[in-house]
C-alpha cells in the first residue's frame, strides 16, 4: 500500500538551557508530497518507550526541504503524516540517502504514540 498525501516534517531543535542540558523540543515544516511504502513489519521497543510497528520507505522531493531551509535530514527527525485530521501517524527517521537532484529517500519507523 502507497499513501500519497501532504506530510510535515517534525524536526528535532536541540537548543540548551542555562543548566547546560538540551532541549528536544520540534519545530514543524509543511512539506510537499510523500510516497509512503512499507518495507518490513517490525516489533519491540524504540528509545521512549514508544512501540515500533512497521518500517517503511519514504520517497518525497528533496528540494522541499531546501525551500524551507533545512539543513539535512537526522536520524531521531520525524515525519508526520496526518489523514482527514483523524489519524495522524509518526514515522521517526532511521537512515537516509538523496538521489538525483531533486528526490530523496528515507527509511522510517512507524512508531505508536
Amino acid at each position: 500500500m502507497t499513501f500519497n498525501d501532504i506530510i510535515m516534517l517534525r524536526r528535532k531543535a536541540v537548543s540548551t538551557d542555562s543548566m547546560g542540558g538540551q532541549d528536544g523540543e520540534y519545530a514543524d515544516l509543511q512539506l510537499a508530497h510523500a510516497t509512503i511504502t512499507p518495507i518490513r513489519a517490525k516489533s519491540g521497543l524504540m528509545e521512549g518507550g514508544k512501540k515500533a510497528i512497521g518500517t517503511y520507505k519514504l520517497v518525497t522531493w528533496a528540494a522541499a526541504f531546501a525551500d524551507a531551509g533545512v539543513d539535512g535530514v537526522q536520524q531521531g527527525d520525524q515525519f508526520i503524516w496526518q489523514t482527514n485530521g483523524d489519524k495522524v501517524l509518526n514515522f521517526e527517521v532511521q537512515h537516509h540517502k538523496p538521489f538525483g537532484d531533486a528526490f530523496a529517500e528515507y527509511e522510517v519507523t512507524l512508531t505508536e504514540g
